[in-house]
C-alpha cells in the first residue's frame, strides 16, 4: 500500500466541515491503496509564529525522499519557503477548502498578504486539491494553473 502524509494543522476532531473533509479523506484513502498517516501540527495557523514554523519544518524533513506530503491549506499556505525547500525531494500536495486571504474578517492588507503567501506555497507543490468548483475556479483566476488542479467536492453520509 502506498503512503501519504497528511500535514494537517489544529485538532482534528474538531466539528468543522474542514475538519470533517480532512478525517473523511484519512477514512477513505486505505479503499484507494493509500494509507494515509495523520502528520498533525499545533493550532495557530495561518499565523504560525516560530515554533509553529519549526514544527512544520520538522515534519517535512521526517518525511522520506520522494514520499507524497498532502498539506490541509491552512498550514501549507502560510509555510511557503518550507514548501520552496522541500519541493524537490517531496511530493507536495495542497488541499485547498477555500483561499486563505478570502476568509471573513480580514483586513485589506492582511488578506493580500495571505493570498500572497498561499499563491507562492501553491507555486512550489505538484497538484492543488480543491473542495470546490468555486475554490478551483479563484485560484485559477488567482493564477495558479488549471491543469495542476483537482476539484473533490465532500459527499454527503447517508443516514
Amino acid at each position: 500500500m502506498r503512503e501519504v502524509r497528511f500535514v494537517i494543522p489544529g485538532a482534528l476532531d474538531l466539528p468543522t466541515g474542514g475538519y470533517g473533509y480532512d478525517r473523511r479523506l484519512i477514512a477513505e484513502l486505505p479503499a484507494q491503496g493509500w494509507e494515509a498517516r495523520h502528520v498533525p501540527l499545533a493550532g495557530g495557523w495561518p499565523f504560525p509564529d516560530a515554533a509553529l514554523r519549526r514544527e512544520a519544518a520538522a515534519a517535512l524533513a521526517a518525511a522520506p525522499d520522494g514520499a507524497v506530503v498532502l498539506g490541509d491549506g491552512l498550514a501549507f499556505g502560510a509555510m511557503p519557503e518550507d514548501l520552496e525547500r522541500a519541493a524537490a525531494r517531496l511530493r507536495l500536495v495542497a488541499l485547498v477548502h477555500h483561499p486563505l486571504g478570502d476568509e471573513s474578517g480580514l483586513g485589506e492588507a492582511e488578506s493580500a498578504r495571505l493570498i500572497a503567501s498561499e499563491l507562492r506555497g501553491l507555486a512550489a507543490v505538484r497538484e492543488v486539491v480543491c473542495t470546490s468548483h468555486a475554490t478551483g475556479r479563484r485560484l485559477e483566476g488567482l493564477g495558479v494553473p488549471a491543469e495542476r488542479i483537482t476539484v473533490a467536492p465532500p459527499g454527503t453520509a447517508p443516514r
